[in-house]
């Protein structure tokens, strides 16, 4: 392509150059995402997670536990979260440092799940795309939901929701395979007690199922 041979030293000298400068390019990005982290960070409950942890302590006075867990909050389900919550408040006093790190660990498994596909599809140029994809999931919209504790679900329903399609689309490959589709199933179900938006998973696995990839 354009007169030049991939296999010369000066091709590979090209590769590696363009390899170097999108690492730094990550690298930069990511001060950007610890700095907009930091900057943006509001541990101290306010709006529906004042609801949430007067929830909290009105099912303790109550001795119900479990239905604080599985009280829905709008239209949603938040029994993650909830669980959050409660550790946060009865053993952290608070802290908001549960949230936070639960949701960093969502958002880091979320970009190493792309990575692991765009690897294993990619042809070449892999540390740039790679970087392109790290890029697209450590937005500065994202850092939003790991330095403030109640955006932390959106997070939450992102991870369990690409596992649940990376495991179905793993079982489809495989012909079927029960032990792919049980954890998708599975994936599908912790993303819908996340969030309410997860349920359009079902249709898509249930596609899926009837024409496989």
């Amino acid at each position: 392509m354009f007169g030049i041979d991939p296999a010369t030293g000066s091709f590979q000298s090209w590769i590696r150059l363009i390899n170097i400068a999108f690492v730094a390019v990550a690298a930069a990005y990511l001060v950007v995402f610890v700095y907009a982290c930091v900057g943006s960070s509001i541990l101290v409950p306010y709006s529906d997670m004042v609801d949430l942890v007067d929830d909290y302590f009105r099912a303790v006075d109550a001795g119900k536990p479990v239905e604080y867990l599985l009280d829905p909050h709008n239209f949603h389900r938040l029994p993650w979260f909830r669980s959050l919550i409660a550790l946060d408040v009865s053993v952290l006093r608070g802290t908001g440092f549960p949230l936070v790190c639960v949701a960093l660990a969502c958002l880091i498994g979320t970009a190493l799940l792309l990575m692991i596909e765009v690897r294993r599809a990619a042809g070449g140029l892999v540390i740039p795309l790679l970087v392109l994809v790290g890029m697209l999931v450590f937005l500065t919209a994202n850092a939003a939901g790991v330095s403030v504790p109640a955006n932390s679900p959106h997070l939450h329903t992102t991870f369990f929701s690409l596992l649940a399609l990376v495991a179905a689309a793993s079982a489809s490959e495989r012909s079927g395979s029960s032990r792919g589709w049980t954890a998708a199933i599975v994936c599908a179900a912790a993303a819908s007690f996340s969030l309410a938006t997860a349920l359009v998973l079902w249709p898509i696995l249930m596609l899926m199922v009837i024409r496989p990839l």
